[in-house]
C-alpha cells in the first residue's frame, strides 16, 4: 500500500494531468521533461486548530539531470534518488503559498501554475545551468547551491506581493 506522500503525489498527478516519477523512498510530479528534470516533491500538513482535513500544500523543488537517474533494478519503474540534484523547499516563496490551503481533496490550480513558473525559469540542459551556477552545479554541497539557488528564483520571478 503506498504511503501518504504518495498518494498525495498521486492525487496531484490525477487533479492536473501530471507525470508521477517515483522514487525509493519518495514520488515527484513532474513539471519539465528536458535533459534536466524539473520536479516537485508534495508533502501536505496539517493546519493548527482546523478539521483533519484542512492541510497546507509544502514540498520541493527538485532539478536533475534526466541520465542521473538510476532504475532501482532491471526493469524497475521506480529510481533511486538521484546523487546530482539541486532542489529547495517551496516555503522559499510566500507568494506561493497563500495558495497552499487545500481541503485533502483539490488543490488550488494557482498553486501549481506558481511552480510551472518557478520551474520555467530555471534552463532547461545542463549546460544552461552550469553556465548560470558553474561546473560544479550539480556536485556543490547542497545547502551552499539550495541558498544559490533560492536567491536566483527569487531575482527570477516577479514577487507577487
Amino acid at each position: 500500500m503506498a504511503g501518504p506522500q504518495a498518494q498525495l503525489t498521486t492525487r496531484l498527478a490525477e487533479q492536473f494531468s501530471l507525470s508521477v516519477i517515483r522514487f525509493r523512498h519518495f514520488d515527484s510530479l513532474v513539471l519539465g521533461e528536458g535533459a534536466i528534470l524539473k520536479l516537485f516533491v508534495p508533502r501536505s500538513r496539517r493546519i493548527l486548530g482546523g478539521q483533519a482535513r484542512d492541510r497546507v500544500l509544502d514540498g520541493e523543488l527538485l532539478f536533475t539531470p534526466r541520465d542521473a537517474l538510476v532504475p532501482l533494478r532491471a526493469g524497475s519503474a521506480r529510481f533511486e534518488a538521484p546523487e546530482s540534484v539541486c532542489g529547495c523547499p517551496i516555503a522559499n516563496f510566500p507568494w506561493l503559498l497563500r495558495n497552499a490551503v487545500f481541503d485533502d481533496e483539490r488543490a488550488d490550480p494557482r498553486l501549481l501554475e506558481g511552480l510551472f513558473q518557478l520551474a520555467a525559469q530555471m534552463p532547461d540542459d545542463e549546460h544552461g545551468w552550469r553556465t548560470v551556477f558553474g561546473d560544479k552545479v550539480f556536485d556543490s554541497p547542497r545547502l551552499d547551491m539550495t541558498v544559490r539557488l533560492v536567491n536566483y528564483l527569487r531575482n527570477a520571478t516577479p514577487s507577487r506581493a
